[in-house]
């Protein structure tokens, strides 16, 4: 059972020691991923946005047209 124990240890220190290196290495590439990727919200603003612009301009061209 101690030996067991001290397995464990071990292998916990290992892996503690191993986890940051590892997240060193994975995250660079994780995040430029990320960074290609366009956020679904940030898409989803722009659109809203877009279509605000959009009314504002139609509702701007008509009221102009129909002082003229």
């Amino acid at each position: 059972m101690r030996h067991i124990r001290e397995i464990n240890t071990a292998v916990t220190r290992a892996i503690k020691k191993l986890a940051p290196t590892r997240t060193y290495q994975i995250l660079p590439q994780r995040i430029q991923e990320w960074s290609l990727t366009p956020f679904r919200a940030e898409e989803n603003e722009k659109k809203r946005i877009r279509k605000k612009f959009l009314a504002a301009k139609q509702t701007a061209g008509s009221s102009g047209r129909a002082g003229s």
